[in-house]
């Protein structure tokens, strides 16, 4: 149970800490929060640097509220540039290393580990070089904003064509660069079908990208400090660069769990249960550094999603004051817009519901968003996984100039309440034809897969 003034101290200030930290304090006043953050800000707008970089928007909009006006709206202290180095669990205090290098030692009574993840970034790109850059927290994007903006930049390239790459190639793009795409797998998105990423490709090179795929970085040409051109396998290129973008992933942030003897589980984040509670009394972790579990393949997965951060970190915050509540799963729901179009996925693709021992069928459609006769239309294109067996929805992915994102978090809501195709097909879904068709292209889709037998291979 939680002891008035006892110290709560969160490693980690954004989307999980400043949420495990709100929520401690609303569901306790008398609670000393504490939150450190080894960064210049907290409480960045990660999700929207995409957005900055095209140059449309104030840098300002994206740094975050100053520790003082968080104290002043929130309640709880935050100690910006205190990067914390080490955690002695036995003795229960951290030690930080402040930005003027000094060491300091600081007491807790409850932990709540929200250290988040780290780019990968591979030797062959050449990190050191001033014009390669890798994009997590504020202080990254300022950088990259900054040379862009000091700079006479004509050509960038970005390396990886998942999530960020794609967002970022467009971006930089609007800013008026060329931009090249490079990713080792033969496609983007590869966790995606081909009837979802065939649109986006094309998209994509309308816009004047250059895709260059089934190519690696096997080597660049440096002068003064900087990347001039990179050399292409696969594609057999060199391609002239001003700026190389890495965008090849994340992994979570544990180096300070494993050294505190914190359990990291198979997925390489750390372990924790449905109560966000580590293996280690009075620690509790959530976010980007974490195993969530997942609620279709009943075991944990890595999933470092900001929606999924801000709700662990309110299960962390509320339990972490003596509260008691669950956090339920997820399903891995994404989505962004880049190049006109809306796309995501949730659930399972063909092969991970296969590999989890289930029978699935894809079930693909197309079909206008609105009644033929409406402006302002568009199609989409829905694909369904459901297991022949259950018939229950495993997973689902669309594409779309319009609001094919919401569609996408209907489908994430019937996966997450386990519907089945006929459950979906059925839902009394509204209806106006300025917004939607009488059959909404989900409902379409559940339909059409009622018909369908058999696993598709």
């Amino acid at each position: 149970m939680y002891k008035k003034n006892d110290k709560i101290l969160i490693i980690g200030g954004n989307d999980a800490g400043l949420s495990a930290a709100g929520r401690a304090l609303r569901r306790d006043p008398a609670a000393d929060v504490l939150v450190l953050e080894k960064s210049k800000h907290v409480g960045y707008a990660s999700c929207g640097f995409p957005l900055l970089i095209s140059g449309n928007l104030n840098p300002k909009q994206f740094s975050g509220p100053g520790p003082e006006t968080i104290s002043e709206k929130r309640g709880f202290k935050v100690f910006l540039e205190h990067n914390v180095i080490d955690i002695n669990l036995p003795r229960r205090y951290v030690t930080a290393q402040k930005n003027n290098g000094d060491l300091i030692e600081i007491p807790f009574n409850k932990l709540i580990l929200a250290s988040g993840a780290v780019p990968v970034v591979s030797n062959a790109l050449s990190p050191e070089m001033k014009n390669v850059f890798s994009i997590r927290n504020y202080d990254d994007i300022a950088g990259l904003n900054g040379f862009l903006l000091q700079n006479g930049i004509k050509n960038a390239t970005v390396v990886g064509a998942g999530y960020i790459g794609i967002e970022f190639a467009e971006a930089l793009s609007h800013r008026g660069l060329k931009v090249a795409v490079v990713d080792k797998s033969n496609t983007i998105l590869p966790e995606f079908d081909t009837d979802i990423v065939i649109p986006i490709q094309e998209r994509m090179k309308q816009a004047g990208i250059r895709l260059f795929l089934s190519s690696t970085v096997n080597g660049t040409v440096q002068k003064n400090g900087h990347i001039t051109s990179v050399n292409l396998t696969g594609a057999n290129e060199t391609v002239q660069t001003d700026l190389l973008l890495a965008a090849t992933g994340v992994k979570p942030n544990v180096e300070l769990a494993r050294k505190a003897g914190i359990p990291v589980g198979k997925t390489g984040a750390v372990q924790v249960n449905n109560r966000m509670q580590t293996g280690r009394i009075n620690v509790f972790a959530a976010g980007d550094c974490v195993e969530t579990f997942h609620i279709i393949l009943k075991k944990p997965q890595w999933l470092p999603f900001a929606g999924i951060a801000t709700r662990q970190g309110r299960i962390a915050g509320t339990n972490a004051v003596g509260g008691s509540v669950t956090y339920p799963g997820a399903v891995g729901t994404s989505m962004i817009r880049a190049f006109g179009l809306e796309f995501g996925k949730t659930g399972l693709n063909m092969k991970q519901a296969s590999g989890a021992g289930f029978e699935p069928v894809k079930t693909v459609i197309n079909q206008l968003a609105k009644p033929v006769y409406v402006n302002n239309n568009a199609s989409v294109t829905v694909l369904l996984v459901h297991d022949s067996r259950t018939k229950k929805i495993l997973g689902a992915q669309i594409v779309g100039e319009i609001e094919a994102g919401q569609r996408l978090n209907i489908l994430a809501t019937a996966i997450f309440a386990g519907l089945t195709i006929k459950d979906m097909a059925y839902l009394d879904l509204g209806y106006t034809p300025a917004i939607t068709n009488m059959w909404d292209p989900v409902a379409v889709a559940s339909s059409v897969a009622l018909t369908q037998k058999g696993k598709e291979k």
